[in-house]
């Protein structure tokens, strides 16, 4: 993992190390989502490099709705059953999949720019479908919340832990 490039303390800038270095990327979250307009609770879990998985607990006739990502596909699970789509067939799916791509990038990528303010570090990045910003928690590192403006995504993170 390469480290994050820059940050803005005292009007200037220099090298900040990358929370993430040494992380293999496998993690587990609970996640309170709002998506124009809408609101859900999931949990997101990557246990391996190949696959994440994104399993919806809210709202209720959307419960225990998952959906496992892999490279070129995603598996949607309901109520036994199963089936196999493209990335961007459903809105949650589309959510989970922005979610998912941008924690990848930041724990992997070194083209992103983070900037200090208060006591959060915004990480700044892209995925296919515009910027993306991140915030962490300066101290603990903690990953909090995720935006996506341009697609009206708004995630914030309840106890996200790594895997390692």
């Amino acid at each position: 993992m390469a480290c994050i490039l820059l940050f803005a303390a005292c009007g200037a800038h220099r090298p900040v190390k990358n929370p993430f270095k040494g992380k293999s990327g496998n993690y587990i979250t609970g996640a309170t989502i709002r998506y124009q307009g809408l609101t859900a609770l999931a949990t997101v879990s990557q246990a391996e490099p190949s696959s994440c998985s994104f399993v919806l607990e809210s709202p209720k006739h959307l419960a225990g709705m998952g959906y496992v990502f892999r490279q070129d596909d995603v598996d949607v699970n309901y109520k036994g059953m199963s089936f196999t789509f493209v990335r961007d067939f459903m809105p949650y799916s589309a959510v989970a999949n922005i979610t998912v791509q941008a924690l990848s990038r930041v724990i992997n990528d070194d083209e992103l720019t983070v900037t200090a303010e208060n006591d959060e570090h915004k990480i700044r990045g892209t995925v296919e479908t515009g910027e993306f910003i991140l915030t962490i928690d300066r101290d603990t590192g903690e990953i909090r919340k995720l935006l996506v403006p341009a697609q009206e995504i708004e995630i914030e993170f309840h106890n996200f832990r790594f895997l390692d």
